[in-house]
């Protein structure tokens, strides 16, 4: 009886951890465009700002290498078929050669890898164990950004499943001396835990005065609530509104709020869930920003404050929607009336 419970339980963990995908980059160097090893999914690469033959993002030595790439260079599956899956998971190896700069330096001098996924054609996904690269990176998650002194293996979080799966992974360095090499790309079934809340999406745009923050729920496991939280930086936060969570249910929630007190400025937003034991959960942070806007004049008045007509000659006060105050000398000025 032990011997049949343990064959069964062993055919359904091999069951449930089926590889369906793998590369290995054993194409021929300089390859841009190769086929994985289970299922022949086409693969293709693209660095398009590799601006000689001593920037490359392509196979090499049986490895996808990036070598000054002097900006983003991305790696991107065709559709992969996930509908055997409950749950998914994706790995991939990861060694450098060079000295790497940290995210916080600026785009134009951090070197980082970055993975993202969309399922069933849907919008492109940061795993949930990725984190935010601060600086003027708006809205980068990334999953490494400094030396890595050996091989690194990374598996993302289990995921839920769909139909179809695409992989996006985005390298990037600055210097000649510097490679990111990435082996092992694989997609695995497997079963993942229950989470308190499984998020649809959680996004944000600027509306005339106001920023709009919205996300929506498809489950939610003894959800107290959610707390918003709003950044000038990517570093330092500050609590701007804690609103109800559902409790527990199987429906689709949508939630929102209007941010009236944004500066002109990148605007970064993170959403965080708490159970009703406490426990939490952090999403990845959003970017606004705001810093292209141009507020609206609201007032024009003359140095003592009086309503002027616009057409008119000398100095005036021009009062925006975002609280600024600007001087501005126009002719034809005529004494108000």
């Amino acid at each position: 009886m032990k011997l049949i419970i343990f064959i069964v339980s062993l055919l359904y963990s091999l069951s449930i951890h089926t590889q369906i995908f793998l590369e290995t980059f054993d194409e021929s160097n300089t390859s841009t465009i190769g086929f994985d090893n289970v299922g022949s999914v086409q693969w293709t690469t693209t660095c398009a700002s590799c601006i000689d033959l001593n920037d490359w993002f392509y196979v090499r030595s049986n490895k996808l290498e990036g070598r000054d790439t002097n900006g983003p260079a991305e790696f991107q599956t065709s559709p992969i078929d996930i509908s055997s899956c409950n749950g998914v998971e994706i790995n991939l190896d990861i060694s450098e050669v060079g000295t790497m700069e940290p995210c916080g330096t600026g785009c134009n001098s951090a070197d980082f890898i970055s993975v993202q996924y969309r399922v069933d054609g849907g919008i492109w996904i940061d795993p949930s164990n990725s984190y935010f690269c601060p600086g003027n990176c708006a809205g980068l998650n990334v999953i490494y950004d400094d030396d890595v002194t050996s091989t690194l293996n990374y598996s993302t979080d289990c995921f839920p499943s769909g139909n179809t799966l695409e992989i996006k992974i985005i390298v990037q360095n600055w210097a000649g001396s510097e490679y990111w090499e990435i082996d092992n790309i694989s997609v695995d079934c497997a079963p993942c835990s229950a989470l308190p809340v499984g998020l649809s999406f959680f996004k944000g745009e600027n509306i005339q005065n106001h920023n709009l923050i919205e996300w929506e729920t498809f489950n939610e496991v003894n959800n107290d609530y959610f707390y918003l939280e709003r950044s000038l930086n990517g570093l330092e936060w500050e609590l701007i509104k804690q609103i109800e969570g559902a409790g527990t249910t199987t429906n689709s929630i949508y939630y929102d709020f209007k941010d009236y007190t944004f500066k002109s400025q990148l605007n970064y937003y993170r959403l965080t869930q708490v159970d009703y034991n406490g426990e939490i959960s952090l999403f990845n942070p959003i970017v606004i920003d705001n810093s292209i806007r141009k507020p609206k004049i609201i007032k024009q008045v003359n140095i003592l404050g009086q309503k002027i007509n616009p057409s008119h000659f000398g100095i005036i006060i021009e009062i925006y929607t975002d609280g600024s105050v600007k001087k501005t000398f126009i002719k034809n000025f005529d004494s108000p009336k």
